[in-house]
Parts: C-alpha cells; structure tokens; sequence
C-alpha cells in the first residue's frame, strides 16, 4: 500500500510541475494565443491543488502509513478520486475559475464533489486508526 501512496504523491507533484510549465506557457508572448482564453486560471489552480494539497495529503498519508502500519484501502482510493477529479477539471478547463481563496477551487460539479472526497482521505485514517 505504501507504493500506493508514493506514486500517487509523485504522479500529483510531476502533474503539478507539468501545470506550472503550463501556466508559464501561457503567459509567454508568441505562444499564448495556443492556449484557450483564460486557460491560465485553470492551469494556475490545478498546479496549486495536485503540488500542493493533494501531494502533500498523500505522503503525509504515506508517512502514516508507514510508522503505524495502517492498510486502510478507502483513504487511497477516496485520495486517488480526488487527485483524478481535480486533474480532470484543470485539464478540461470547464467551470468558473476562483483564484481569491487561499485553495484556489474551480466552481464545477466535478471539481467540488470530488475534491472533498480527496480531502475526506485524511480524516479517514484517523478514525480507523
């Protein structure tokens, strides 16, 4: 399980770092008129939700993991649907995009209802431990 969470950690942080190529790109005279209008608030917040919140909640729940040798599969895949719902949204670029929040979040069905459950993951853990 722990393998689980490093590459759920890793595939969110790389993601995360690919969106933010993404974001420069789409700011970067000569190329920007490549990308949708507004694309870049998009792009801006998927790179703040998967290299921050989501890969952060999986190696934190990594680490827990490992010292108290937990195996709950629930966490996972409720953290696994949040890093899925929250790439989705940022790559289809559907929704309205607030930025004013400290976690930025994209106002769309998928984004909203999946993102809790990814947030869900945490609390999870504790109450089974």
């Amino acid at each position: 399980m722990e393998k689980r969470w490093f590459l759920l950690s890793v595939v969110s942080l790389g993601l995360g770092g690919f969106l933010a190529f993404v974001v420069a790109m789409a700011r970067t005279p000569g190329v920007y008129q490549y990308f949708p209008p507004g694309y870049f608030y998009y792009a801006l917040i998927g790179h703040v939700d998967l290299a921050i919140v989501i890969f952060l909640l999986s190696f934190t729940l990594l680490v827990w993991n490992r010292v108290y040798h937990a195996n709950t599969r629930i966490a996972f895949y409720l953290s696994l649907l949040g890093f899925l719902g929250v790439a989705l949204s940022a790559f289809l670029g559907k929704g309205t995009a607030v930025s004013n929040n400290y976690l930025p979040t994209i106002v769309h069905p998928i984004f909203l209802a999946v993102s809790s459950s990814s947030s869900a993951a945490l609390p999870w853990e504790l109450l089974v431990f």
